[in-house]
């Protein structure tokens, strides 16, 4: 049986589509974890393991920390990630893959 129904869908395959679905603070800084920010605005701060983020005197930047990895980069630069993954791929470590 088919159920219809009408629901949202975001395909979440960068940085950019996970800020999309978080809300934005005054300063145009979203986050999924507890942050501070001085003079910062227009970021993103994600992490998986709920540390508290700083953010001082930036804009425009990705903050992600996970168990393993903390990656950093300027929004504009985001798709550039895959770039380091090839590095990962070509020269290890391997688990951080």
């Amino acid at each position: 049986a088919t159920i219809p129904c009408a629901l949202e869908w975001s395909d979440v395959g960068n940085w950019r589509a996970v800020e999309d679905l978080l809300s934005e603070d005054e300063r145009g800084i979203a986050a999924n974890t507890r942050y501070v920010q001085w003079e910062s605005r227009d970021c993103l701060a994600h992490s998986t393991s709920g540390k508290l983020v700083a953010l001082v005197g930036v804009e425009d930047l990705i903050v992600v920390e996970t168990a393993d990895v903390v990656l950093v980069c300027r929004k504009d630069k985001s798709e550039d990630v895959k770039q380091i993954v090839e590095e990962l791929r070509r020269n290890g470590p391997p688990e951080y893959l």
